[in-house]
């Protein structure tokens, strides 16, 4: 999605990840959110506490607290 933005000419911001990992956690698709932040790391965007709380609150809902806490350990020294 982020390289069909940018082959169209629009440069994706921080809110697009966050509204795509907003979505794909709804959907169940943990992984590929988590994927959403090492891509974000790529490309050089700062994370936002906005990002952050979509990971962890899905994850503590699930009752997978110790992977929440490893997610905001990982965004804490991205």
């Amino acid at each position: 999605m982020m390289f069909d933005m940018e082959y169209r000419g629009c440069k994706p911001a921080v809110v697009n990840f966050g509204v795509l990992m907003s979505d794909l956690v709804k959907r169940g698709k943990i992984e590929e959110a988590k994927s959403l932040v090492h891509e974000m790391k790529k490309r050089h965007f700062k994370k936002d506490v906005v990002t952050c709380n979509i990971l962890i609150n899905y994850l503590c809902k699930e009752g997978r607290a110790a992977e929440a806490y490893k997610v905001l350990f990982e965004m804490q020294v991205m």
